[in-house]
Order: structure tokens, then sequence, then C-alpha cells
């Protein structure tokens, strides 16, 4: 769990996060709600949500992380001279 003051906590209830660490705890913050919903914690409950990370990871390598390198190789040149 990333370590944020307590003030901050409760700012990210209705804030965007500033840093990796806000992200992370917000990020965190759901699952555990997600998982708390559940009248008893079942695999399937952290299958569903390790399902979850892995969609959205995909989801943001294929969006925002692929177009991101494709413009800078366009900008700078490839790395590789294979």
């Amino acid at each position: 769990m990333p370590y944020i003051p307590s003030e901050r906590k409760a700012d990210l209830v209705n804030e965007t996060p500033k840093t990796v660490g806000e992200l992370t705890f917000v990020l965190q913050r759901e699952i555990q709600r997600y998982l708390m919903g559940r009248p008893e914690i079942r695999y399937a409950d952290l299958a569903a949500v390790l399902g979850a990370l892995e969609g959205a990871k995909a989801d943001f390598i294929e969006r925002i992380l692929i177009p991101y390198e494709e413009k800078a190789l366009e900008r700078n040149g490839d790395v590789w001279s294979l």
C-alpha cells in the first residue's frame, strides 16, 4: 500500500491523484471497496480483480502507450539498427 499522508487520502475522494503513489492508493482503494462488498472473499473474486487489472493494463497499452511510442519513434528515430 502506498504511504501517503492521511489528509491526502481524504482529499482523494473528490480529487484527481497527482503522484504515482496517490494513483496507486486510489486503485487499491477501489479494489478494496470491490472486495469488501462481497459477503465472503472467494478465489473467483480475486481472479476477477486480477482479470480487471490485466484488462485495464492491456487497454492502456493498446490505446495510450503504443500510440505514444509510435509518435516518439517518428519524432526521434529508432534505437534499433537491425
